[in-house]
């Protein structure tokens, strides 16, 4: 459907297709971390659910997102995931944590630094007695301590970029201890300080910095690959200093240098996903692992809290938007195809949405039939055989005006038949029929030669 200048693509599942669809963790990993994963995945839609769509998902006619702003999914309908995760999820069918009686808000990320840190810490806001820092050693992942730089021109044309002209001079990490509130980054510049908290800044230099440097950012890990974001996580600190510059051949070839010095990726708050996995291959059970992340919390039956059904938000695109594989397309409810392989291309209009069929199924509207000819004092029967796809209508004049019209009937193939009730041939009597590739496109008028029609 379309919502402004956006093609929404929206996709309707049971609770157990959405979790078969997850795409959180590898599905080589330990038994234990897959089903942790999955209960905590589970929570977390349950909690969303509870607390009502969001204002893009009332926007937009979501539930949840399919993307990591709430939980990266890759498709229920038709596609099956590796074998073990699926073996996770069914081994934990309808299992919640549970806090006062209510989903708990089951956050999870990727790596921390070898501790997750107190909901509050990152996010603000009241604290959530099963959302505290503990200790998360011996996390299997390249993201564990990183150290990303920033030169003071790459710097500039970041916050240019942002939308903050004024010089930056200075930039600090103001920290923390556990529990009495984010770490906050504060940045002298020539117009006054401002002040971010680390979370908060994070998302600005991951906002801005590929658009303003693409070649630089995200930077380059020391094994040449790129990091997935610019500021991976919230736990950092800011060093200044100088670096070699060669190029700089017309005074002392050094510059200056923000050195965010941190680890982590993802919030940091909740199970860490790597974690967990490094627990798993100590011996931990999944039960172990839940109560170490989210504070003693056990698995419990959903209840109420999964319904039948639930609309995921897979694409909200002002640019078209293609799904391919061998699908049913139906327009406002109506089936137009069905086992239909190839690509369709859905482009906003405006108001409308336009949809481009694949090529094999996008032919232009036409007929064929074989028919025999019988009295005409017989009540009217027309054999049609459209070929492509679309809407196909019957309509009968007399002389030049149309005196009955058949409701638009869609098809793809095969073989459609008329029977009007009461209506019979005659003297004056011809036979059109209308067809079209879709509910907006342009209509085919295509007159009815005797050998279409049945008189019996």
């Amino acid at each position: 459907r379309v919502v402004g200048d956006r093609v929404v693509l929206t996709e309707r599942v049971d609770p157990d297709a959405y979790m078969r669809g997850i795409r959180e963790v590898p599905a080589s990993w330990e038994p234990a971390a897959l089903r942790a994963q999955a209960i905590a995945a589970r929570t977390y839609l349950a909690w969303r659910l509870d607390r009502g769509r969001s204002t893009f998902g009332e926007r937009y006619g979501y539930d949840i997102c399919a993307t990591a702003a709430c939980q990266v999914y890759r498709g229920g309908v038709g596609e099956s995931g590796a074998a073990e995760w699926d073996v996770a999820v069914a081994a934990t069918a309808g299992q919640i944590l549970l806090h006062d009686g209510a989903p708990a808000q089951a956050m999870y990320s990727s790596t921390t630094s070898g501790r997750t840190r107190n909901f509050e810490d990152i996010f603000g806001g009241t604290p959530k007695p099963y959302l505290v820092s503990v200790s998360s050693p011996n996390e299997p992942s390249p993201y564990v301590r990183w150290t990303i730089d920033v030169t003071q021109a790459e710097m500039r044309a970041i916050l240019r970029e942002a939308g903050i002209g004024a010089e930056l001079l200075n930039l600090r990490v103001a920290t923390t201890a556990d529990g009495d509130g984010p770490w906050m980054v504060e940045g002298v510049f020539t117009d006054g300080l401002r002040s971010w908290t680390s979370w908060q800044f994070r998302s600005l230099m991951n906002r801005h910095a590929d658009d303003a440097l693409p070649d630089d950012f995200p930077a380059r890990r020391p094994d040449g690959r790129r990091y997935p974001t610019t500021i991976l996580g919230p736990t950092y600190t800011v060093v200044r200093g100088l670096r070699y510059d060669p190029a700089i051949t017309d005074g002392p070839p050094l510059v200056g240098v923000y050195s965010f010095v941190g680890g982590g990726w993802g919030h940091d708050v909740g199970m860490s996903q790597f974690g967990a996995q490094a627990m798993a291959l100590e011996g931990a059970t999944h039960e172990e692992i839940l109560a170490h992340y989210y504070s003693g919390l056990e698995p419990s039956a959903s209840g109420r809290y999964l319904p039948d059904e639930l609309v995921v938000g897979l694409s909200f695109s002002e640019d078209p938007v293609e799904v391919s594989g061998t699908l049913a397309v139906s327009i406002d409810g109506a089936p137009i195809a069905d086992g239909v392989e190839g690509t369709w291309r859905f482009e906003s209009t405006g108001a409308q949405i336009r949809i481009l069929p694949p090529v094999a199924f996008g032919v232009a509207p036409s007929l064929s039939a074989a028919a025999t000819e019988v009295p005409s004092t017989a009540p009217l029967v027309v054999v049609v055989r459209p070929d492509g796809g679309g809407q196909v209508r019957l309509v009968v004049f007399e002389g030049d005006t149309p005196v009955f019209r058949t409701a638009w009937q869609n098809w793809f193939g095969g073989t459609i038949v008329f029977a009007p009730p009461g209506l019979r041939g005659g003297e004056g009597v011809r036979v059109a029929v209308e067809l079209r590739e879709g509910v907006d496109g342009p209509t085919t008028v295509v007159p009815v030669t005797p050998g279409f029609i049945l008189w019996g």
